[in-house]
């Protein structure tokens, strides 16, 4: 290996490093993925077939329901013995694999732009920085509890949402860099496993979640479209076409079939409506545009700044009749049609969701996802041609980072009442204590107290808290038998021990 590939490689590993570890430090003690509602006790112990499966009440969400339940058992069989706290070893597990797919998610970044674009080791860094920040950022509008484009409303959600999302966005940068899609067979054929395990990747990416495999399916789908537009216009061969496309669009044939699966579902019953799907897709898509005022004041001087001097340049070079950012703009054009095609999607199945959850992170992270590859490619091609803009590089990651960070606690909880962590912890530690005390006094069908909230279900905490916390306490191995809950009734008294 050659000096200089060496020190990049070295740069690279102390960077991704440096990221696990912030992220880490973040999800285990600033703000951890703590199990709290009545959703993160049942997916700790739920498990399922590896494939869809047609009528069940998720089809097609195979990645995070096979996931989730071995993270846990992970966590409680490598940690537990330790440490002796349940809720802890589930914090520091779900810590590092959800750190582990964000790491891996700004690694293939860091990679697209080295690949791509040839800029320095230094500038490597601090892009790949810069668009980490940029997650936190977005919407860092106010001095506490603001979103960020890692959030879910639960520990479950980082499982059903976020994860898929890394995962998803991840494949696109790399096949922008490789596309397998486009290999003939005889080159597949000659690595078969390393390309089968490929495969097997993206197929778990399509049956993750709805929200999150539009990514995939949207860049795959623009990107034949746009080789088949360009084919029909110099008047290729479209059988040659078809068949150098071939994968793709299995990829999205396969896709279809899983919104044929999920519209069949069990969730999908649940959710349906008598109002007009045009009138739901009207008033989600003004919901959307509400996010402009929660967008970060300096976030949108940034955006506003790059697009702006982008254009300049572009008209310059016009004007002087030169084609030196023609394939520049071809990637940022590509990247704003699949970004309106991808957002399109997300407001219209999300329509179907509820009303207001296109402003959640966690679903609108596909058309952010290649906002932000845009912003990317057009600060990077304004480096290319300026060195003034990467002398003033590390300025702007510097004042990036101090507009993130406020005096005051800064982003949401990883709970959907957004309570202190610390309380979701002792409220857990109540629960198991009950039903620890419970199995060593030999008592069946016991009532299990949970504060009390306004809901209904009493969501988080729903009525059957008590009985999906005894299955969990007995499948990971705390207690010996499952207790037998009767019931789970909220009551006001907790909510005055836990100071709620």
């Amino acid at each position: 290996m050659k000096s200089i590939e060496k020190k990049n490689l070295i740069a690279k590993i102390i960077f991704t490093a440096s990221v696990f570890l912030f992220m880490f430090i973040f999800y285990s003690r600033i703000h951890p993925l703590v199990i709290y509602d009545a959703d993160d006790w049942k997916y700790i112990t739920f498990t399922r077939h590896a494939y869809p499966v047609w009528k069940e009440w998720n089809p097609t969400r195979v990645l995070p329901e096979l996931m989730m339940s071995l993270v846990a058992e992970i966590g409680t069989f490598l940690i537990y013995p330790f440490n002796k706290d349940f809720i802890w070893a589930n914090i520091f597990i779900n810590a590092i694999v959800v750190s582990a797919f964000i790491t891996f998610y700004i690694y293939t970044f860091y990679s697209f732009v080295e690949k791509k674009y040839g800029m320095s080791r230094g500038t490597n860094i601090f892009v790949a920085t810069l668009f980490l920040l940029m997650h936190f950022w977005i919407f860092r509008y106010k001095n506490r509890n603001n979103e960020y484009m890692f959030n879910g409303l639960d520990l479950t959600c980082f499982y059903y949402y976020i994860i898929p999302n890394m995962l998803n966005a991840s494949i696109v940068m790399w096949l922008s860099v490789k596309d397998i899609l486009t290999l003939d067979k005889k080159t597949i054929m000659k690595q078969p496993v390393r390309y089968g395990c490929y495969f097997v990747v993206m197929y778990l990416a399509i049956v993750s979640n709805l929200y999150a495999s539009i990514i995939l399916a949207g860049y795959t789908g623009c990107m034949f479209l746009l080789e088949l537009v360009s084919a029909l216009k110099k008047k290729g061969n479209i059988a040659d076409i078809i068949k150098r496309n071939s994968l793709r669009i299995i990829l999205l044939v396969f896709w279809l079939i899983v919104q044929i699966f999920e519209i069949n579902g069990g969730r999908a019953d649940d959710i349906k409506t008598e109002a007009s799907f045009i009138s739901l897709v009207g008033t989600q898509t003004k919901e959307f545009f509400k996010l402009g005022e929660t967008l970060s004041t300096s976030f949108t001087f940034f955006y506003i700044s790059v697009t702006l001097m982008i254009i300049v340049i572009l008209i310059e070079g016009c004007v002087k009749k030169t084609n030196k950012y023609k394939d520049d703009v071809k990637v940022m054009l590509s990247l704003l049609i699949i970004a309106i095609v991808v957002l399109i999607y997300l407001i219209m199945v999300s329509s179907l969701h509820y009303i207001g959850s296109i402003k959640r992170p966690d679903i609108l992270f596909g058309f952010v996802f290649f906002i932000f590859l845009m912003i990317m490619v057009m600060l990077l091609a304004l480096m290319r041609e300026i060195d003034f803009i990467k002398l003033i590089l590390p300025l702007i990651v510097l004042i990036a980072f101090f507009e993130i960070n406020t005096p005051k606690r800064t982003f949401k909880e990883t709970n959907i009442r957004n309570i202190n962590y610390k309380k979701c912890i002792a409220i857990d530690n109540d629960i198991i204590d009950q039903l620890v005390s419970a199995e060593e006094n030999n008592k069946k069908d016991i009532t299990v107290y949970v504060p009390k909230y306004k809901a209904k279900s009493n969501w988080p905490l729903s009525v059957k808290t008590g009985d999906l916390a005894s299955r969990a306490l007995y499948k990971h191995g705390i207690t010996v038998h499952r207790v037998r809950v009767a019931k789970t009734k909220p009551t006001k008294k907790k909510n005055k021990e836990f100071g709620l």
